[in-house]
C-alpha cells in the first residue's frame, strides 16, 4: 500500500492518513495501449469501525491482490483500493476541525459529517490516479463503517454500486433497548434473572450507549434518526437497479466468547437477546437492495465482530466477487 497524507479542501488545517493500491489488468501495463479504449474502473474504499484502524484492512487488500489475477474481468480493467483513518483515529493524528467548536469534543461531529469528508476524499483519490470522472464505488465496511456506507449511498445515489457490510452496527437500536430493563418490563425468559439483566445493561451501556463519546469525536447520538430502519431506504446504483449488497455476520459462538470477556455479561444474555436481535437486523439489512442483487446474511465461521481481522480471506473473496459483478455490469 502506498501512503499519502491528504488534506480535504473543506478542512485544510487537518490531514488524513490514506493508503492506496492500484491494480491493473496486464493489457494496461504494456507500452502499446489504445488510449481511446474504454477501461472498466472501480474504486474500492474500506470503511473502519470505531475500534480498528485502517491497517486492519491491509491483509484483506493483500489477499484481494493475489486473487485478482485468477478472475475473469474485462480485458481493460483497473481497480483502486483505498484505506484511511478518520480524524483522530489510527495514523491520522489531527482531530476533526469541527470538534473544536463543539461543547463536547467527544461528540464533535456525526455520521453525515463523516460522509461529507468521505465524498471529498474519493474525488481527491480519483484525481490522484487520473480516473475518468468518479468511477463506480464499492464500499467494504465493518461496524459503524457500514452505517457510513449506507448513508453515503443515500446522500449520493447512483455512485455506490456495491456494498460489503461486515457485522454492521445496529444503527436503529442500542443495548439499552435490545436488553430489557427488569425494573420497567416483565421478564419471562428461562434462566434469565433481573440481576443478570441489570449487570449486563450497566456494563454494555457504559461502553456502547450512543451518549458515550470517543476520542475520534464521532458522535452516534443521532444515528437512530439517520438510519431508523434496517431494511430502508432502498438504495440506487442506477436509475433502475440497486447496488450489489453482501451482508456478513459474526459467528455467534465466537461473539459469545468475546462478550464474556466482560464479567458482568452473562452468556445467557448474549444467546437470548444480542445474537438473535443482531441476526434479525442483518436479515432486514440485506433488503436495502433488490432481491437479485443480495447475498447473505452469511455467518463467517471463526469470526467475531471484527470479521476482517479474524477471517481476512473471507472478506477478500467476497470483495473480489463484488468487483467482478460491478466491472461486468459497467461496460
Amino acid at each position: 500500500m502506498e501512503a499519502h497524507t491528504i488534506a480535504l479542501p473543506s478542512k485544510a488545517t487537518a490531514s488524513l492518513s490514506v493508503h492506496t493500491r492500484l491494480w491493473q489488468s496486464n493489457e494496461l501495463e504494456g507500452d502499446e495501449i489504445d488510449l481511446t479504449a474504454s477501461v472498466a474502473t472501480a474504486l474500492v474504499v474500506f470503511l473502519n469501525g470505531l475500534m480498528l484502524p485502517q491497517n486492519s484492512w491491509f491483509p484483506v487488500v493483500d489477499k484481494i491482490n493475489d486473487e485478482m489475477e485468477k478472475i475473469n474481468l474485462p480485458s481493460l480493467s483497473q481497480v483502486v483500493f483505498v484505506t484511511y483513518d478518520r480524524y483522530g483515529q489510527g495514523e491520522t493524528k489531527d482531530n476533526d476541525p469541527l470538534d473544536a467548536y463543539a461543547e463536547d469534543p467527544s461528540h464533535g461531529h456525526d455520521a453525515l459529517d463523516v460522509v461529507s469528508d468521505l465524498n471529498e476524499l474519493v474525488y481527491i483519490v480519483a484525481q490522484l490516479f487520473a480516473l475518468p470522472g468518479l468511477p463506480p464505488l464499492i464500499f467494504v465496511a465493518n461496524s459503524i463503517g457500514c452505517a457510513v456506507a449506507r448513508l453515503y449511498a443515500q446522500v449520493y445515489p447512483k455512485r455506490v454500486h456495491a456494498l460489503l457490510l461486515a457485522d454492521s452496527i445496529i444503527a436503529s437500536s442500542h443495548y439499552g433497548l435490545i436488553i430489557p430493563d427488569p425494573d420497567t418490563e416483565t421478564i419471562d425468559q428461562p434462566g434469565i434473572t433481573p440481576d443478570m439483566l441489570r449487570k449486563a445493561r450497566s456494563a454494555l451501556n457504559a461502553l456502547f450507549h450512543p451518549d458515550v463519546g470517543n476520542a475520534e469525536g464521532f458522535s452516534r447520538r443521532n444515528l437512530m434518526k439517520l438510519l431508523p430502519h434496517a431494511n430502508a431506504p432502498k438504495l440506487l446504483a442506477t436509475a433502475l437497479n440497486g447496488p450489489f449488497v453482501t451482508v456478513l455476520e459474526h459467528d455467534p459462538e465466537v461473539f459469545l466468547k468475546e462478550s464474556m470477556r466482560m464479567p458482568d455479561v452473562a452468556p445467557e444474555i448474549v444467546t437470548t437477546y444480542t445474537n438473535p436481535f443482531w441476526h434479525k437486523y442483518n436479515e432486514g439489512l440485506i433488503e436495502i437492495t433488490g432481491a437479485d442483487r443480495r447475498k447473505g446474511p452469511a455467518i463467517v465461521e471463526g469470526a467475531g465482530h471484527f470479521i476482517q481481522a479474524m477471517q481476512p480471506h473471507i472478506v477478500a473473496n467476497e470483495t473480489v466477487d463484488l468487483i467482478v459483478k460491478v466491472l461486468s455490469h459497467v461496460n
